[in-house]
């Protein structure tokens, strides 16, 4: 195998981590009782994992053809963590001021500006078969 085959083996294998990460992470959210609004979404800034509705707010949602002002919109980083590294320590001031800024155009662009948000990072863990998930609620603060 070359060094460009391992490479391309390395990254992706990283990519159906990562990707394995947010599935976790959308059921584990579900489960809480939020609204999966968005999944990976794009702008030139750059991407969004996951973007919900906080619990007890969703069924307003369904009920109403929009969001209502009080409903809080939640943006969340998935971070993966593999063996003894600190996805946590990824999310540094430029990935939180990105966020920042995808979370504002996010809100813009659907014309929810009235809304409450805040800005999330779930950390999901894969360790001896066993999933450990960490929410850290308003990891970023705006």
């Amino acid at each position: 195998m070359t060094k460009k085959q391992r490479s391309k083996k390395i990254f992706s294998g990283f990519k159906i981590q990562g990707s394995q990460a947010e599935k976790i992470a959308e059921r584990f959210l579900k489960k809480k009782g939020y609204l999966i609004l968005e999944k990976n979404w794009r702008s030139s800034l750059g991407e969004i994992d996951i973007i919900a509705l906080e619990p007890g707010l969703f069924w307003q949602k369904i009920v109403f053809p929009k969001v209502l002002p009080h409903s809080r919109v939640v943006f969340i980083e998935v971070k993966s963590e593999k063996g003894g590294g600190l996805a946590a320590e990824r999310i540094d001031r430029f990935k939180q001021e990105k966020l920042k800024k995808l979370s504002r155009l996010y809100l813009q662009t659907k014309h929810l500006n009235y809304c409450f948000y805040r800005i999330d990072a779930l950390i999901v863990k894969i360790r001896e078969g066993k999933t450990i998930i960490k929410h850290i609620v308003s990891a970023v603060e705006d």
